[in-house]
This record gives structure tokens, sequence and C-alpha cells, in this order.
């Protein structure tokens, strides 16, 4: 049986195409209600669509939709990668 360890990394650290599963936000009650309100809360599965690491916001793909945040905001939010 093949063991997979996972860890927690900003979303921001992501790469382009991968589908992760949000794990966790931080920051004030404020940014954590407005990514709750956007739909991104812990244990949705997103698809990082863009992520340039040259800057840029990110895309990502969930639920239908898709959505750009800033970098700022993209480090807040925890995603479980394989390790």
């Amino acid at each position: 049986m093949k063991s997979s360890r996972r860890m927690l990394v900003p979303i921001a650290l992501v790469r382009e195409g991968e589908v992760v599963r949000i794990a966790g936000l931080t920051g004030g009650m404020g940014v954590r209600r407005k990514m709750i309100d956007l739909g991104l809360a812990p244990g949705v599965i997103v698809n990082v669509v863009r992520n340039s690491f040259y800057g840029g916001p990110l895309i990502l793909e969930y639920g239908g939709t898709k959505l750009a945040i800033g970098r700022g905001l993209a480090g807040k939010i925890l995603a479980e990668v394989e390790a």
C-alpha cells in the first residue's frame, strides 16, 4: 500500500494545473469571512488555473466558478498538497 504524505502550503505557492483541497484560512475575522463568502472554505476542492510566479492574481476554479484573487489573499489560504 502506497503511503501518501500531505502538507499544508499557502495556495499562492501551488503550481498551475494542480487540484488541491483548502485545509484552512488564516488572517483576521474579516478576511476569513470574505473568503467564506466567496466559497473558499475549508474542505472545498479547487483547481489552480493560473499562478504566475512573476506576479499578478491567481485564478482558481471550483464548483463551476472561476475566481481571480490577489497574492495577499492567496497567502492566507492553506492548501493540502502531496509531499
